[in-house]
């Protein structure tokens, strides 16, 4: 047996022992699989485990989740981040109900034409669901494969990706391709860590190029630093009346659209400006975007928001709505208890969190 087949055997046999328990390997259909595989997607596996349990038990199959309200599966996701991916899959699902008959496709081609499902879920749900060969490529392979193989190139290159795809159907034991990609995936999670790896534990110690050169440290290459997401000033808009808030439905806006919020405005920063200004500069601002009149004003605190491009410093500041005014579009009151059913971002969830 060659080098690379005899790997992927031990990676096999390393998995039957120490892979991990976790709640979507415990089905076998490419429903719950993909799924999983969305979540997963720049999400830590701890966090996604009582996501996952909760949406499946709501949204059983692909049936459900194709006849639901967009607005059901955000309020499902909520706190999970990362919202495309909800709407992603709910469009997909409708894709499957009218032209696969309710049926999730088997074909690596079909599946990839998805919304929000590239090559790496692709290959992760055929070749789990259907033990069809093909590579998972992920972070971890790309770690894991990079130190095994000796490879000092750029994780971030598609060049290397490719390469490592191609190793790893070299690896693939034939009619294990769930396994053999999920033992990619655990050891590169618990074991062939960044940083530091477990090599006393790792079952391709005795054959990794990294490891015999004493480079596992350093492979794969670092990536380039990433761009600091930009910091975005906004007014955050706080009116009560009795136990309700004025809340806003966003919907289209593009990061968190069909998403509940409270009505904000960008503002300028200027260090001189004092809260009073601050104030005034924020009720001139709201007038002008919703067409409605504040008065008073009390800046209750400031929260900061990270997405991946962007991080929003939130002033959130109370007033009181001059009354008798009609509502623009988009703009309701809500009760506290309405709001706990409604789909709300994190970002405006830490607003909430504030005010209580």
């Amino acid at each position: 047996m060659d080098r690379f087949k005899e790997a992927g055997e031990i990676l096999c046999r390393w998995y039957e022992e120490f892979g991990r328990d976790l709640p979507w390997r415990k089905r076998h259909d490419s429903y719950a699989i993909w799924i999983s595989e969305i979540m997963l997607q720049q999400t830590r596996v701890d966090t996604v485990i009582a996501y996952y349990e909760r949406f499946l038990e709501r949204f059983p199959d692909i049936f459900s989740l194709a006849q639901a309200d967009e607005s059901d599966i955000l309020a499902m996701w909520q706190g999970l981040g990362y919202y495309p991916r909800a709407r992603n899959i709910y469009r997909a699902a409708q894709i499957v109900v009218e032209k696969y008959d309710r049926v999730f496709p088997s074909s690596f081609k079909v599946i990839s034409s998805f919304p929000g499902i590239g090559e790496y879920t692709a290959g992760a749900i055929v070749s789990i669901a259907y033990n069809q060969s093909y590579p998972a490529v992920d972070g971890n392979a790309i770690r894991v494969i990079s130190r095994w193989e000796g490879l000092a190139e750029d994780p971030s290159k598609d060049k290397l990706k490719k390469k490592i795809g191609v190793l790893m159907l070299s690896m693939m034991p034939e009619g294990r391709a769930g396994d053999f990609n999920q033992a990619v995936m655990d050891l590169g999670a618990t074991v062939c860590i960044p940083g530091e790896p477990s090599c006393a534990s790792c079952p391709l110690q005795p054959s990794c190029e990294a490891f015999a050169s004493d480079r596992q440290n350093e492979l794969p290459l670092k990536r380039k630093a990433v761009k600091k997401p930009e910091p975005l000033p906004y007014g955050v808009v706080v009116v009560r009346k009795d136990d309700q808030l004025l809340m806003e439905f966003r919907q289209d806006e593009t990061l968190l659209g069909k998403m509940w919020g409270f009505p904000m405005v960008k503002i300028e920063k200027r260090a001189s400006k004092s809260p009073s200004e601050e104030i005034l500069h924020v009720r001139q601002l709201f007038q002008e975007k919703y067409r409605l009149e504040l008065s008073g004003g009390n800046k209750i605190g400031r929260i900061l928001h990270i997405f991946t491009h962007q991080m929003w410093e939130m002033e959130v500041l109370e007033f009181s709505l001059e009354p008798s005014q009609s509502f623009p579009a988009g703009l309701y009151w809500i009760s506290s208890t309405e709001i706990k059913n409604l789909p709300v971002p994190t970002a405006f969830y830490k607003v909430l969190r504030l005010l209580s």
